[in-house]
């Protein structure tokens, strides 16, 4: 699990042999044929789980508070395609369809996701969705990309990191499946899933991430009272 990208998978393709029969990896992702273990003498064997039927990726789409009370016609079945039916992908699509927004009708939001030019469809989902967020709360999401992988980050950090942004910010993030957020009000914890974390960081420079660590050791250090 958490194999997202060839790069990770060639990981695995060069492990030892051992005996006769070898090391024996599976992997379980959606996206058929992201590892290549269709390679001769790849030791990757890769059972695709498959894809959302129609069924799921509907009751998913249909989730979005936006599109309360819209039928589910032609150009939504047009959406769950161009989200390659990836369950994340749709639920981003989905958090990105909000009550009095730009979408008013699945028409709009085919024509909307069909013109996103990322790579992958989870960064289409992910373009889609931010294209009408707030800039500042969409500079605030790209400035997550500091944070390490699989690590929930307390609210409490994050107000030291960006003190002068709301709490708001982080519930409508998480409204718009942007993040994950756990935990009371006052403890509350965040973390992005891993391909939307790589989204982040794709997107922000070493530069940029190297300005940022410094911001956040220089409020912490302004918080403390001065430099030791």
């Amino acid at each position: 699990d958490d194999v997202w990208t060839d790069h990770h998978a060639k990981m695995f393709c060069s492990l030892p042999q051992s005996g006769e029969s070898g090391s024996v990896v599976m992997l379980t992702p959606r996206i058929e044929g992201l590892l290549g273990s269709g390679r001769p003498g790849s030791l990757v064997g890769e059972h695709v789980l498959g894809s959302f039927s129609d069924a799921d990726g509907e009751t998913l789409l249909r989730s979005s508070v936006g599109a309360a009370g819209w039928q589910f016609d032609d150009n939504a079945k047009a959406v769950l395609s161009a989200c390659d039916r990836l369950p994340l992908a749709i639920a981003i699509v989905a958090g990105g369809i909000t009550v009095d927004g730009p979408h008013q009708s699945w028409a709009d939001v085919n024509r909307a996701v069909q013109s996103m030019e990322a790579e992958t469809v989870v960064e289409r989902a992910i373009d889609f969705n931010l294209a009408s967020l707030d800039p500042t709360i969409r500079e605030l999401y790209l400035e997550l990309s500091i944070f390490p992988e699989d690590v929930w980050i307390p609210l409490g950090v994050l107000e030291v990191y960006c003190p002068h942004t709301p709490v708001g910010a982080v519930q409508e993030l998480s409204a718009r499946r942007l993040l994950a957020i756990r935990g009371d009000t006052a403890f509350a914890e965040i973390r992005l899933h891993d391909l939307q974390r790589a989204y982040v960081r794709d997107r922000t420079s070493a530069a940029q991430q190297q300005d940022l660590h410094g911001r956040l050791l220089s409020n912490y250090q302004n918080r403390i009272g001065g430099s030791h």
